[in-house]
């Protein structure tokens, strides 16, 4: 048996009955649900505290101008908690970033975000904070 010279495999191709098209289900994508809150220097340590009663279910995003940086001066810190934690469970989910770099996932105490939101309240873009309704799960990248 020979082998197909070009010109016969490019003519076997072209006269081969169309494949039908793939079809590709549409998933609808789940919209995300984003609140600005304000802090400014009147938000008070409690104020900041009941910020952090909210994460069940959503992320809370802030800067922090204290923290250290390989790149810029200070970090954005996204928080969450999963879901399913028991409510009066005190610990909750830090990740640290900015432009180009992010930590792991870190387990933090709510005391502790707290107070350092407090801390920087008067460094927020646009005198707010930034909560986030998002379909997060336990991240696997936790330390």
């Amino acid at each position: 048996m020979t082998k197909p010279t070009l010109r016969r495999r490019l003519a076997l191709i072209l006269l081969r009955p169309p494949r039908p098209p793939r079809v590709v289900p549409i998933v609808p994508v789940p919209q995300h649900v984003v609140l600005t809150l304000p802090i400014n220097v009147d938000t008070t340590l409690e104020q900041c505290g009941e910020l952090l009663e909210r994460v069940p279910g959503w992320r809370l995003d802030y800067y922090a101008a204290d923290q250290p940086s390989p790149t810029d001066p200070g970090a954005y810190i996204s928080v969450i908690r999963n879901v399913t934690d028991d409510p009066g469970c005190t610990t909750l989910l830090r990740k640290r970033a900015n432009h180009g770099w992010s930590s792991h996932w870190i387990r933090s105490e709510r005391a502790e975000i707290q107070a350092e939101l407090y801390r920087n309240r008067t460094h927020q873009p646009h005198a707010s904070v930034r909560l986030t309704l998002d379909d997060y799960t336990y991240p696997d990248n936790t330390r």
